[in-house]
């Protein structure tokens, strides 16, 4: 399906940034090359449900003509031709609300809500609960993506990033194929599809994503960044570096020629990755900004079917206080476990003595 298998099991309380970061960068290169729709949408289900941990998601197109839903995608292909592909229509049953709502609809018992459609295929599988999210350009309504699962649904903030990402996937991918089947009406408009109006879409995904991200050619050079990558790059007012046409490798030596650790490991780890001696490359590291220390995750894999790598930083400040936390309190109770230890050992010798005198 995908990088490493895009469908994993068992329930993790943290998911790895490289899985994070390898999983939306292989959408990125997917949907443009994706021939159908389907295909494409499939590919967002299966990572939903990857780095959801979510037993079913299924993506709904939207008619605005005719003001119904239509099943396209299912991380399950087997459980998706038991779904009724009969469309649903606007403020009819969960899906039907959301659409015309355009709101996010989150049912924790949706064998007990009036709304639910299909109550016998939910049980025959085992359902309880959906979360269903309208997927949205602007104001216009192009699908709704719901998962399904047998507990409520409980989102962490890093969930609800990851499934922003995962929107925005859904909506390249609707919003190119309702571009390529117009296009794809008249001849004049193939010669238009070349590589460059490719590049131009792989360009769009990348700055739906968050984390900021560059594209290497195999000596370094930085291809292309994304809007997060501009946007940072502008506010430590670095607009001479770091930017299209700048080798990254060059800007990392230069901070480790005055004595920076961290530029150093990043340089090796980059230079490995781009000569294929490493299949990718993770470093967190301090960055420190006027008020404030923050900690980010630089991430390094290699482009498929060409040279090059890309790098992404993705902020993990809150992770890493979490962490931090988490030692000082433990190294806390180690250090009360043993005053606690020694208290009893000497009450115990002071009875002993004590039982002695007398």
């Amino acid at each position: 399906m995908g990088p490493r298998s895009l469908v994993r099991t068992g329930r993790v309380h943290r998911i790895e940034p490289a899985f994070i970061l390898e999983t939306l960068v292989y959408l990125s290169r997917r949907l443009p090359s994706a021939l159908e729709l389907p295909q494409a949408l499939t590919a967002v289900c299966h990572a939903t449900a990857a780095l959801l941990h979510v037993p079913n998601v299924t993506i709904w197109m939207a008619d605005e003509g005719t003001r119904t839903l239509t099943i396209q995608a299912c991380s399950d292909a087997k459980m998706g031709q038991s779904i009724p592909h009969t469309p649903c229509s606007y403020g009819h049953g969960p899906l039907g609300w959301v659409a015309q709502h355009r709101q996010t609809l989150h049912l924790s018992d949706g064998c007990a809500d009036p709304r639910l459609l299909g109550r016998n295929w939910w049980w025959a599988h085992g359902f309880r609960s959906c979360f269903a999210l309208p997927i949205l350009h602007q104001e216009t309504l192009l699908g709704v993506l719901a998962m399904l699962g047998q507990e409520p649904f409980c989102l962490s903030l890093d969930d609800h990033w990851r499934l922003e990402q995962l929107l925005a996937q859904a909506a390249v991918a609707i919003r190119g194929a309702t571009l390529d089947q117009t296009m794809q009406q008249s001849e004049a408009c193939d010669r238009f599809m070349t590589e460059r109006a490719l590049e131009a879409f792989t360009r769009a995904i990348l700055s739906s994503l968050q984390a900021r991200m560059a594209v290497l050619d195999k000596d370094g050079t930085i291809l292309v960044v994304n809007e997060a990558w501009q946007r940072f790059r502008n506010a430590q007012g670095a607009a001479a570096v770091l930017g299209v046409g700048t080798n990254y490798l060059e800007v990392c030596q230069r901070a480790a020629a005055t004595s920076d650790v961290f530029a150093q490991q990043a340089l090796d780890g980059t230079q490995a990755v781009l000569d294929g001696t490493r299949g990718s490359f993770e470093l967190e590291y301090p960055c420190s900004i006027p008020g404030s220390s923050r900690w980010f995750m630089m991430t390094v894999i290699p482009l498929q079917g060409r040279d090059g790598a890309v790098v992404a930083h993705m902020e993990v400040t809150r992770q890493h206080q979490a962490e931090e936390a988490l030692r000082v309190h433990h190294a806390a109770l180690q250090s009360l476990a043993g005053k606690l230890t020694w208290a009893r050992k000497t009450n115990g010798v002071a009875w002993r003595v004590s039982w002695t005198m007398i």
